[in-house]
Formats: structure tokens, C-alpha cells, sequence
């Protein structure tokens, strides 16, 4: 567990106490509203740049399906010596082979079908049977602490200060 942070303030009384958690309020609040700010400058510098960015990346993605369509109208003077790319000055151009995805050879085929078929041809060989893991809720909840002890565990808890100033109500809802 990490060591508590020491206090650079000393409080003496409730009173102390009462002040300090105004104080606290008052620093929330200040942090609340000046990230808001920083929120909205960002959000206005954001909005500056959207425009250029739009227009660039809309230009990228039409060279790109230009660069395609010429690989794919162009690709048995292209693609040489089993290579399946084609370097250029200033880049490669090419196409790549996702890793093969297993798919029902038809619509006559559901997965519930196929794996019925490689059962009845080759039983268990090609399911996976997962190991059993420990249900450690129910564990925690079912047994004692004495049991739990002899199996090999405990319920260990972590304890977390915590101070939440109290907000008034704002003005409109002030009776």
C-alpha cells in the first residue's frame, strides 16, 4: 500500500475542518472551470485546422483509389519475379493477403451443420475444450473466511480517504 501523502496544512478543530472543506470546494470549482476553458480554446483551435484537414485527407483518399485503380488495370506488367508490389521513386504500391478467414463454403452450410460434420469425421479433435476458471465472486461470497484459508486465500480490502464537499443548491432552486 502506498504511504499517505503528508499534510502541508494543519487542522486543529471542526472548525478547521469546516473551513478546509469550503476551501476544498472552492479549489474543485476553479479546477471545473478553468479545464472547461481549456476545453473550449482547444475546441476552438480544433475547429481552425477542421476545414484543411477535411480537405486533405478527402485529397489523400482520392490519390490512393487513383494509385488502385492503376495498380489493378496495370498489374501483370507490374507485379514481376512472385513480388506483389511495385516500388516506385518515392514509395511502394502493391497488394497484401489478409490471413485467410475460415467462411461456410455456401449458404447450404450454417456453422451449426459444418461442426456436426467435423464431429461425425473427426470427433474432438478440432474443438476447443477451455480449461474451467475459478469464479472467484462466488468464491468470496459462499465461503468463510476460514474456508477460504484453507484453500489457500483471503479477502484482502484497500482503504481510500475521501472528501466530497457538499455543493449548495444554485440560486434558482434556493427555496
Amino acid at each position: 500500500m502506498a504511504r499517505p501523502k503528508k499534510a502541508s496544512t494543519t487542522l486543529r478543530s471542526i472548525d478547521d475542518c469546516t473551513a478546509a472543506m469550503g476551501d476544498l470546494l472552492v479549489a474543485t470549482a476553479t479546477v471545473e472551470k478553468l479545464t472547461a476553458d481549456q476545453a473550449l480554446d482547444v475546441a476552438k483551435a480544433q475547429a481552425g485546422f477542421e476545414s484543411e484537414i477535411n480537405a486533405a485527407r478527402k485529397r489523400a483518399a482520392e490519390l490512393e483509389a487513383a494509385l488502385e485503380a492503376y495498380y489493378y488495370a496495370h498489374v501483370a506488367e507490374l507485379e514481376r519475379d512472385g513480388l506483389q508490389s511495385f516500388k516506385l521513386a518515392n514509395g511502394v504500391m502493391g497488394r497484401r493477403f489478409s490471413p485467410g478467414a475460415l467462411k461456410p463454403l455456401n449458404r447450404s452450410w450454417t456453422w451449426e451443420a459444418i461442426k456436426a460434420k467435423v464431429w461425425e469425421m473427426f470427433k474432438g479433435k478440432y474443438f476447443l475444450c477451455p480449461e474451467p476458471e475459478l469464479n472467484k465472486d462466488l468464491l468470496k461470497d459462499d465461503l468463510s473466511a476460514e474456508d477460504l484459508a484453507e484453500v489457500g486465500c483471503c479477502v484482502k480490502h484497500k482503504e481510500t480517504f475521501y472528501a466530497e464537499p457538499t455543493r449548495p443548491d444554485p440560486p434558482s432552486e434556493v427555496k
